[in-house]
């Protein structure tokens, strides 16, 4: 994956408006584009002009037209173009809809994810693509996220922040060491609705979601440090650095030897 273009918080007047009828922008070629409204527009779907109520995000794909315009005196957005090297397999295996207005609760991180991103985007260092990509690729796992959940059942509101902060510190903090029953006292849960809640609300465990975040951080410091397999382990909050390399060969598919060699022979070879 790779990003072309990218502008945050970026305000126009009322009369702004993008449309690109194949998705070919100012570049001369087609790309993939990622939008985030902070303010009321419209954008064209599939012919039908919708209403867009803010926060809120759209994929549009390679090579579909791309058509939004201001629904009032002003207009802020961010931005992101970008293309794939190989494959987009990653955003396959997240079902994310491409084409699609997805809303956003109003306490969400992707706007403060794409910051970070922009922050990175101008920066000068050996290994600010690779920073991009990683951070992107969160940027896209919590939108896919938030679709997911929006098609399943909906957990009380009472607890729709308190769960939204809640995973949003397990991908950022993957050294704490985390606790199912914990985590479900600190809000007066029995360990087992908190469970339940859990699930319902993002389709997969606490656990599970505690595993990912280590295993994408072990990931991302393999391949952009110089840190050793012991450190990266306590990075990821593993104490044991055997029962890392089992976790990570595990839910990787290779020893992260292995993963750290593999991809920096790649990278050789571009």
């Amino acid at each position: 994956m790779r990003i072309r273009d990218m502008g945050v918080q970026l305000r126009y007047d009322g009369d702004f408006e993008i449309y690109r009828e194949d998705g070919i922008s100012g570049y001369g070629e087609a790309d993939y584009l990622f939008v985030y409204f902070h303010s009321k527009c419209f954008v064209e779907i599939n012919g039908e002009e919708i209403q867009v109520a803010p926060p809120a995000v759209i994929l549009f794909d390679i090579n579909s037209r791309q058509h939004y315009y201001a629904a009032d005196d002003s207009y802020m957005d961010d931005y992101v173009h970008f293309w794939f090297d190989e494959s987009r397999s990653f955003v396959d295996e997240l079902n994310l809809p491409m084409n699609t207005l997805i809303t956003l609760p109003d306490n969400t991180i992707i706007s403060n994810l794409l910051l970070q991103m922009y922050e990175e985007f101008v920066s000068i260092n050996e290994y600010r693509e690779r920073s991009l990509e990683y951070l992107f690729r969160i940027v896209l796992l919590k939108v896919a996220e938030m679709s997911e959940r929006s098609r399943r059942a909906k957990v009380p509101d009472r607890y729709d922040e308190v769960f939204q902060n809640l995973r949003s510190s397990v991908y950022l903090e993957p050294a704490r060491q985390w606790h199912v029953s914990e985590c479900a006292s600190k809000h007066g849960l029995s360990t087992p609705y908190f469970q339940k809640l859990y699930k319902s609300y993002f389709g997969n465990t606490f656990v599970q979601d505690v595993v990912r975040s280590r295993m994408e951080h072990a990931k991302h410091f393999l391949l952009m440090s110089n840190y050793s397999i012991k450190e990266i382990a306590a990075l990821c909050g593993y104490n044991n650095e055997t029962f890392f390399m089992k976790q990570f060969k595990k839910n990787i598919g290779m020893t992260p030897s292995q993963y750290r060699t593999k991809n920096y022979e790649k990278e050789i070879k571009k």
